[in-house]
């Protein structure tokens, strides 16, 4: 499984987990659903939208 690197968790990350972390910088879903390990609060919403992977997806 292809991985990335995470400005947010500081580490690589798979897609899926990639994808849950922009939907609670979006405001989709809580960020109580996030992996362990990951703080949450404004400044890490700034870092995830600034990625370059953010809402990398096909429209």
């Amino acid at each position: 499984m292809k991985t990335v690197h995470c400005p947010v968790k500081g580490d690589q990350i798979n897609g899926d987990d990639c994808l849950l972390i922009c939907d609670v910088a979006d405001r989709l879903i809580k960020p109580e659903a996030l992996p362990e390990g990951i703080k949450w609060d404004e400044q890490q919403c700034r870092v995830c939208k600034a990625c370059k992977y953010h809402a990398d997806i096909e429209e």
